[in-house]
């Protein structure tokens, strides 16, 4: 993903996700290092794919986030649904 996550971007990460899903992959990664800015649908994106994935038995990992985004999911307890790592090998582990 590249800069924002919000309203206007959502289509298009939605969009993605269904073409990942149809095509039976259901453990996704986002790599969050060139997003800047996410608002409240973004957030509620990252949770309603998440359970559409664990619906199917898959999971959802995030990749790279900066300090506002990372304060975000804090605050919100996000953190604590959705596994964030700073590394792209970290995450991919076991998984």
């Amino acid at each position: 993903m590249i800069g924002d996550l919000d309203m206007h971007s959502l289509p298009k990460a939605k969009e993605a996700v269904s073409t990942l899903m149809d095509e039976g992959i259901y453990k996704i990664i986002y790599d969050l290092k060139k997003v800047k800015y996410i608002d409240t649908s973004g957030l509620g994106f990252f949770i309603g794919t998440l359970r559409k994935l664990k619906d199917k038995n898959g999971d959802l990992r995030l990749v790279n986030p900066n300090s506002y985004i990372s304060g975000i999911f804090n605050l919100i307890n996000l953190n604590k649904m959705i596994e964030i790592y700073e590394e792209m090998a970290e995450a991919e582990k076991e998984f």
